[in-house]
């Protein structure tokens, strides 16, 4: 695929110092009459000969039969994109390489690199109110929304609380005393297939509520906590220590962040929202790929990645073909 390292280099890392270095080569440079120091790591360290220059390493990104498919891909998401803010991530559940990933807005890379003009356009970028410069596929929160309703069904599952016969009703939302989610029309009751189906908010709030009070726990604040740690096994609210440069980790709280805002004094209700992905909920676009991988192998994923290899390699670190759990049962995803 002919994409420009320069493209990545902002980003990329690979958990060793070395790989971008080999990726860029080495210019070299030839003394003159006096010894050349060269600022390092370690210190200033002396240079009394030339030094030759080095090419760098070829990366590879897709195999020759996926660049047509994947770069019509790419090019598709970067359309979709045109005029909008936001970002558009693909992953392969088989192997965790990205295959597309667009962030908008965008800028060109040739007029940072190229022309006179050059450091007028990087400020022109890193001044501009929408942050073209920012790559919102591994650093921008947003909430997950009603995708996340998915992980809410299958923690119940796994908890034992929620079988998918189970039914709920829903009657224009959850309603109960002073709390009201609403929702849209549909059949009621339903159970869990149809609730994913038409997006029911009210059944997930009851699902949650059924997770984060049940009886095995304390209290409230210790269900929620169990809540969290299943969540953060989806890969949210924690770095998935990806090959992106500054990939941030999204937000999940937890019963401390409420005891702070709250003053210890908060329940089920108040947290509520979290059932169908919004509240202090925040995650970005890479997670949110990556829970569909998830999903498509019943259960775990490989760390997403936009290296495939590296020219001398053997191959990537380890950690890139290591299957990570999420701490749901694969029989809960049939």
């Amino acid at each position: 695929m002919s994409i420009p390292v320069y493209m990545f280099a902002g980003f990329l890392e690979s958990g060793k110092t070395s790989f971008i270095a080999s990726v860029l080569g080495d210019p070299g440079f030839t003394r003159d009459e006096t010894t050349l120091l060269i600022q390092c790591e370690e210190g200033m360290e002396e240079y009394d000969e030339d030094k030759l220059a080095k090419s760098g390493v070829s990366v590879v990104y897709l195999d020759s039969a996926e660049e047509v498919t994947t770069e019509r891909m790419q090019q598709l998401a970067e359309e979709l994109m045109q005029d909008k803010v936001g970002a558009v991530v693909a992953i392969e559940p088989s192997t965790g390489e990205i295959l597309v990933m667009a962030s908008a807005p965008t800028f060109n890379p040739d007029e940072l690199i190229i022309g006179k003009e050059r450091g007028n356009n990087y400020m022109r970028e890193l001044n501009n109110p929408r942050r073209p410069l920012w790559n919102r596929a591994v650093k921008s929160r947003y909430p997950p929304g009603s995708t996340f309703k998915l992980v809410t069904g299958l923690i119940g599952m796994q908890e034992g609380v929620l079988r998918p016969h189970y039914t709920y009703s829903c009657h224009m939302g959850y309603h109960l005393g002073g709390e009201h989610i609403g929702c849209h029309e549909h059949r009621s009751p339903l159970d869990l297939r149809y609730a994913i189906a038409t997006s029911c908010n009210a059944y997930f709030c009851y699902v949650f509520r059924d997770i984060i009070e049940s009886r095995k726990f304390a209290d409230v604040k210790e269900g929620l906590d169990k809540w969290v740690d299943y969540v953060k096994s989806f890969g949210y609210g924690r770095k998935l220590d990806s090959d992106f440069l500054d990939e941030q980790k999204g937000y999940v709280p937890d019963a401390a962040y409420y005891n702070r805002v709250y003053r210890g004094s908060w329940n089920s209700y108040t947290v509520l929202s979290l059932s169908i992905g919004q509240g202090e909920l925040g995650c970005t676009p890479l997670q949110m790929a990556n829970l569909a991988a998830i999903v498509a192998n019943r259960g775990y994923y490989y760390i997403p990645h936009i290296v495939k290899a590296i020219e001398g390699q053997d191959s990537l670190d380890s950690r890139f073909y290591e299957k990570q759990y999420a701490k749901v049962d694969a029989k809960y995803f049939e």
